[in-house]
């Protein structure tokens, strides 16, 4: 079984577009002079007649770039690296076990190689990408994760 690899970053003029369009979804292209995005449904083409090889893609930016971890949520919806998650999860305390909502935000470990969600009182990373749900992003939403704590 193999993962998925997409990404999305925000477009790089993202701040002079309506909230809905500031994210592209895609696969990365880097190129000199920038960092591209080339959305689903778009590809690199070759004009055999001239010899050039254009791409119908995206200048978005870098700073923003989140990789797809091959997870969905709960609602179906994919789950990248830099969102942040809702999930339950459970402390030991006096009486027993006492259950949390928490937030996290996905990210990932070089040392593990795998992706890991902060936050987390018990659980393991794996088991909160099982079952959580996508809030939001640190980029446009950062205070979901004070919310939580």
């Amino acid at each position: 079984m193999s993962k998925e690899i997409l990404y999305k970053a925000k477009y790089k003029g993202w701040r002079e577009l309506p909230k809905e369009k500031w994210w592209v979804e895609g696969f990365i292209w880097g190129a000199i002079g920038g960092t591209f995005i080339i959305p689903g449904g778009f590809g690199i083409c070759y004009d055999y007649k001239t010899g050039v090889m254009t791409a119908k893609a995206i200048e978005v930016d870098p700073k923003t770039l989140c990789q797809y971890t091959g997870k969905t949520d709960t609602t179906g919806r994919k789950i990248f690296e830099n969102d942040i998650v809702g999930f339950e999860d459970c402390a030991s305390t006096e009486n027993g076990y006492s259950e949390h909502s928490c937030a996290g935000q996905v990210g990932w470990d070089d040392e593990e190689l795998s992706y890991y969600v902060t936050n987390r009182l018990s659980a393991e990373s794996w088991e909160v990408l099982q079952e959580c749900t996508v809030l939001g992003n640190i980029f446009d939403d950062p205070e979901l994760l004070t919310e939580y704590l």
